[in-house]
């Protein structure tokens, strides 16, 4: 029987994850191809998002490599790219009434602090997991391990939702049952089908 439900949040929570857009206005701002941007994000984002270079670091590496030499705060506008799925929130704000609801997420100290600070989440999630400060990301088992281990529940009872598949086999060669997400419509419906949600 489910207990408790593990949310993603880049591509689950939001409607596009944080780069993407924030891609986009870079490029309009400075004139440089979004992939561009997006492969000199990568380079670095691992590191980052396991907390093992310093924000600081990250972004001047970033600028660096676009050549990018003014003084926008690259971290608020990262940070302020994303847009919540709001019928996404209000199933997790909805679940919450019946089960425990947390967010399992590979992300960076910056993104994380930003979050943390948002009154809705910290009031909507029982407990909030990050990469940057466990210092290991999906799909590594540790992750997983030290999550599940905090959770205190057992694994049959813990419902993960993500939108990658490779986190997700990884998950269910764990023994959780898990669900990817392929969009806001299919989510409600698989939901259904495991009785998680009601058919009304």
């Amino acid at each position: 029987m489910i207990k408790a439900i593990l949310f993603d949040y880049n591509g689950v929570i939001n409607l596009e994850g944080h780069l993407k857009p924030f891609a986009h206005l870079l490029a309009r701002k400075y004139g440089i191809e979004k992939e561009q941007i997006e492969k000199s994000f990568k380079e670095n984002d691992g590191l980052f998002d396991r907390g093992q270079i310093k924000p600081e670091e990250f972004w001047n590496r970033f600028k660096k490599k676009l050549r990018i030499e003014d003084n926008l705060n690259f971290i608020s506008l990262f940070d302020q790219a994303a847009k919540i799925n709001e019928l996404v929130f209000q199933l997790i704000k909805d679940l919450k009434k019946t089960y425990k609801v947390f967010l399992f997420s590979n992300l960076n100290a910056s993104t994380t602090e930003y979050l943390r600070n948002k009154e809705l989440f910290s009031k909507t999630f029982d407990q909030m997991f990050f990469s940057s400060e466990e210092k290991t990301r999906k799909p590594e088992q540790a992750f997983y391990q030290i999550v599940l281990n905090k959770v205190g529940f057992k694994r049959n009872q813990v419902l993960f939702i993500d939108d990658n598949q490779s986190f997700i086999e990884k998950a269910r060669k764990m023994g959780l049952k898990s669900l990817r997400f392929i969009s806001t419509d299919q989510l409600f419906k698989d939901l259904r089908l495991l009785k998680i949600i009601s058919k009304d």
